[in-house]
């Protein structure tokens, strides 16, 4: 339904994060110039750029946290829960960076929210998923299994296994966190 999201995600999906990637994701990004855009439309483009600066560590910290704040206000206005997900995914992945662990916490208790309150399968896994993360780099170990328990069925279900396979990982990197290394091996 987003036609912008199939050349971009190309240049950002997980795997083929290089720079050179992102840059070119950016530039398709900075080409794009829709007549009339949606709401949906810009919230996406938010979220693509805030997630290829991620992804190729194309800016600092602080710049890919602005343009990932955009993202999720603009999403947030879109009523667009998935991309909102998606933008909180990229939120929390630099203040895991960076060590705000409060805005960890705070992209944990947002997704959960998402999760809670949308009819979708997608949005509800993807939530998982940002919350499993979130508390991950707040090292609140217990609360990530559970976030990433949340996300793993719907993500097989629906083939997502990039996001499945970050889940598993997440899942696993908690259980050693508690220190049960048998559960982090058996996932």
């Amino acid at each position: 339904p987003e036609p912008l999201a199939v050349p971009v995600r190309e240049g950002v999906r997980p795997g083929h994060e290089g720079s050179d990637a992102a840059r070119e994701a950016l530039d398709v990004l900075d080409r794009w110039d829709p007549p009339n855009p949606t709401a949906s439309d810009r919230a996406l483009a938010a979220q693509l750029r805030a997630e290829a600066m991620q992804r190729g560590r194309l800016a600092d910290d602080r710049a890919i946290l602005d343009a990932a704040n955009q993202a999720v206000s603009l999403a947030g206005e879109s009523g667009n829960d998935v991309i909102l997900v998606r933008a909180l995914q990229v939120r929390a992945e630099v203040a895991g960076e960076s060590g705000n662990l409060d805005d960890a916490v705070q992209a944990a208790a947002r997704s959960k929210a998402v999760a809670d309150r949308s009819p979708s399968l997608e949005c509800k896994a993807l939530a998982g998923l940002t919350h499993g993360y979130s508390l991950l780099v707040a090292r609140q170990f217990d609360g990530a299994i559970a976030g990433f328990r949340e996300a793993a069925s719907g993500l097989r279900k629906l083939g997502l296994i990039v996001e499945l396979r970050r889940t598993l990982n997440g899942m696993g990197m908690s259980y050693t966190g508690l220190g049960q290394i048998n559960d982090a091996v058996a996932t």
